[in-house]
């Protein structure tokens, strides 16, 4: 699903493992991380995906269908520029942060983007999304997860 315009807020818990995603009050999505591996799985409209980490010190995820039997994509890290090529159903989006401190991103490719803000201290965000597919809406904030992770190795 693919929608035109829209802000999504999220907040996450303490450990970062968990993130839900609201539309005002409403709660539209969930992004669940497991702390020891990597992996994650999330819904957002819909939309079910696992990502499964290739190995800790690994720069690539694989994106995959939530009964986890087809890979729909992938996220390749570029660690020394902060960046990430995400490509899904056949299709590349490029995720990069305005910040060292990973607290700003984007995904896009073309007129899809989304725009996403972290408030660090406060554990929560806003997403705002032009026409961008709910997968790669999870994808980007999994990337950023990615990242943090590898900030408090």
């Amino acid at each position: 699903m693919c929608v035109r315009t829209m802000d999504v807020t999220w907040k996450t818990n303490i450990w970062k493992n968990e993130y839900r995603l609201f539309r005002g009050k409403l709660i539209v999505g969930l992004l669940k991380r497991n702390t020891w591996n990597n992996d994650a799985y999330g819904e957002f409209n819909g939309s079910l995906l696992r990502f499964k980490s290739l190995g800790f010190w690994k720069a690539k995820t694989q994106i995959r269908d939530i009964e986890d039997q087809r890979t729909l994509g992938h996220i390749t890290y570029n660690l020394w520029k902060g960046t990430a090529i995400i490509e899904y159903e056949a299709q590349e989006y490029l995720c990069t942060f305005s910040h060292w401190k990973h607290n700003n991103w984007s995904v896009r490719a073309g007129a899809e983007s989304a725009e996403y803000r972290m408030n660090f201290w406060h554990s929560k965000g806003e997403i705002q999304i032009e026409y961008l597919p709910d997968a790669l809406v999870l994808a980007g904030l999994y990337a950023q997860s990615y990242y943090g992770v590898l900030s408090m190795a």
